[in-house]
């Protein structure tokens, strides 16, 4: 080997050792798993209106739209951006016949809920929700309907 086929060699060595190093990735912080509570307190009591109001019904607590809704396209591009766009998200109650059929779905809105991000979430679970034929109730956090009213808005007759 000569010394400029040598120097090729080692100049080639210190690029791959280099773009290995640069390309390694940092160990994981510390870290630990916790314990989070399912419902916020306005959803909790929320939750415990819609089972007082609704006998005979289930009612499910934070429920992946992807169990609710799917996309159906004939063009695959459109089918996996239109699920991406529900994957992850989740609705805070599902009203359902004791067979599993859902009547309902229901929404606690909170202040949270004007800020963009949120916005932008709130009108593609209104437009899926709203092609699929599933009810959408929206409640605002600050005025909690009582059982009378929970009963009038998912239009159950009691028997």
């Amino acid at each position: 080997m000569n010394q400029a086929t040598g120097m090729l060699f080692l100049l080639l060595v210190v690029v791959i050792v280099v773009a290995a190093l640069k390309g390694k990735r940092r160990p994981l912080a510390d870290y630990r798993y916790y314990k989070k509570e399912l419902l916020t307190a306005p959803e909790q009591v929320l939750l415990h209106r819609l089972i007082s109001a609704l006998p005979g019904k289930l009612v499910f607590a934070q429920v992946a739209m992807r169990a609710l809704v799917d996309v159906k396209s004939p063009d695959r591009k459109t089918y996996w951006s239109k699920t991406g766009e529900i994957q992850g998200k989740y609705v805070d109650f599902v009203v359902c016949e004791p067979s599993g059929a859902v009547i309902t779905v229901i929404e606690l809105d909170d202040s949270s809920h004007q800020r963009e991000d949120r916005k932008k979430a709130d009108l593609i679970k209104d437009k899926a929700f709203t092609e699929a034929g599933v009810r959408l109730i929206r409640i605002q956090g600050g005025k909690m309907p009582d059982t009378a009213t929970i009963q009038k808005l998912v239009e159950y007759v009691g028997a």
